[in-house]
């Protein structure tokens, strides 16, 4: 992960790893739900395209 940035980081372990609804992310990082839908997406497909093809990318 380390070629995410620090919010893209948070994003993707309260997703993908803290299994949270977008909803719950975005109220805890002060953020729009759609912005963590776009950048949990980006991220996971970063992380796929860099190597890791067993992190699973989930329907919003």
């Amino acid at each position: 992960m380390d070629e995410l940035d620090a919010g893209q980081r948070q994003v993707v372990a309260l997703r993908y790893l803290a299994d949270l609804p977008l909803e719950e992310i975005a109220r805890r990082l002060d953020l729009p739900v759609g912005t963590v839908k776009f950048q949990a997406q980006c991220s996971a497909l970063a992380l796929i395209w860099n190597g890791m093809p067993n992190l699973s990318v989930r329907e919003a």
